[in-house]
């Protein structure tokens, strides 16, 4: 079962990370992607 805060968190995380260096994280998302 998928841990719903584990997964809000790790999701507000990337969109600041996103934020902070949007062009940088691009890669990082489509690998998030695949998983």
């Amino acid at each position: 079962m998928l841990n719903l805060r584990e997964h809000s968190d790790r999701v507000r995380a990337g969109l600041k990370r996103l934020l902070e260096s949007p062009t940088h994280e691009l890669g990082r998302w489509g690998r998030l992607a695949v998983y």
